[in-house]
C-alpha cells in the first residue's frame, strides 16, 4: 500500500480548566476537568466526558493530531495519534479563531518540521475530527487525479444553498457580507454559482504526484488565504468558487462512497 499521512486537529478550550466559576455551566466544566485528570481515558464515557479526539484511522503510515490544547495530549496518544502541539492563542470551541486555526491543517499550511516530512508520503489525508474514515485504500483507488473530495450528504446545487445554510451559525455570519461580495466578484469574472457543493471534512491529496503537486498547493493556498482575508471559516463556500479553476485536478465522489465515524 502506498504511504499515507493522516492529519486531523482540534483547536479551542475543550477540557481547559475554567479561570472562574460564575455559574452552573462553568462549575460542571470544572468538575469534568478534575475528573478527566483523575481517571483513565477508557472511563470517559462512564462519566459522560465527551472526548473531542477520535481514534486514529487504520491503514495509515502515520497519523498526526494537531492542537493548541495541551490537556488533550494523553487522549491523543491513547487514541493512536502522534501528538503535535501548536502554540496558537485561540479561544472558544466554535469561535472564528479556532476554526481558522484548523484551516491551516486542512489546507496544508503546516509547521516546517512536518512540511519537511511530506516527501516521505504519497498521499495526505485530512479529516475533520468528527469525520474520520478508515476507507483509506478505497479512497486511494478513487484518486484518479490530484485530489479526492466528497459531495455534501444533502444535495446542494448552488453556492447560494451553502450560503443560506451558513447563515444559521453566528461565526459564519460575521464575515458573510464580504463573502457574498467575494462570490459575486468571482461570478463576474466567469465562475459559476451553480454546481454540486462538496464537503471539505475529508480531503485526500495526491501529494506524491509530480503532475498535480503544484496545483494542490496553489488551490490550498488560495482557499486558506481567502478564508483568512474574509474572516470566513465556512471554507466550503470558498472552495466552491476557487476550486472551479482546478476541476481537472479534482475527483469528486458521493458522500456515501466512503464511511466516516466521529469517535
Amino acid at each position: 500500500m502506498q504511504k499515507t499521512l493522516a492529519l486531523s486537529c482540534w483547536f479551542g478550550d475543550k477540557f481547559k480548566k475554567p479561570k472562574r466559576v460564575r455559574n452552573i455551566k462553568e462549575f460542571i466544566l470544572l468538575v469534568k476537568f478534575v475528573i478527566k485528570n483523575l481517571i483513565p481515558i477508557s472511563l470517559y464515557s462512564l462519566f459522560k466526558i465527551d472526548s473531542v479526539v477520535p481514534r486514529a484511522p487504520k491503514n495509515c503510515s502515520k497519523s498526526i493530531f494537531f492542537t493548541n490544547n495541551a490537556s488533550l495530549k494523553s487522549d491523543i496518544l491513547y487514541k493512536g495519534w502522534t501528538y503535535y502541539f501548536i502554540n496558537d492563542d485561540v479561544s472558544g470551541i466554535d469561535s472564528i479563531s479556532s476554526s481558522l486555526a484548523a484551516k491551516k491543517i486542512k489546507f496544508l499550511v503546516l509547521p516546517d518540521d512536518v512540511e519537511r516530512q511530506l516527501n516521505d508520503f504519497d498521499f495526505i489525508l485530512y479529516m475533520d475530527s468528527r469525520r474520520i474514515t478508515d476507507d483509506i485504500e478505497k479512497l486511494i483507488e478513487l484518486c484518479e487525479k490530484g485530489i479526492v473530495i466528497r459531495h455534501t450528504l444533502r444535495f446542494k446545487e448552488s453556492v447560494w444553498d451553502e450560503v443560506e445554510e451558513a447563515k444559521e451559525q453566528e461565526r459564519y455570519m460575521i464575515g458573510m457580507d464580504d463573502t457574498i461580495n467575494f462570490i459575486n466578484d468571482h461570478i463576474s469574472r466567469g465562475l459559476s454559482a451553480s454546481n454540486r457543493v462538496v464537503n471539505t471534512g475529508v480531503i485526500l491529496y495526491n501529494i506524491g504526484s509530480i503532475k498535480f503537486r503544484d496545483e494542490i498547493r496553489s488551490l490550498c493556498s488560495e482557499v486558506y488565504n481567502a478564508c483568512l482575508d474574509l474572516k470566513q471559516p465556512e471554507c466550503q463556500i470558498i472552495w466552491f468558487m476557487l476550486s472551479q479553476r482546478y476541476s481537472h485536478a479534482i475527483t469528486t465522489i458521493e458522500c456515501n462512497d466512503i464511511s466516516t465515524r466521529d469517535n
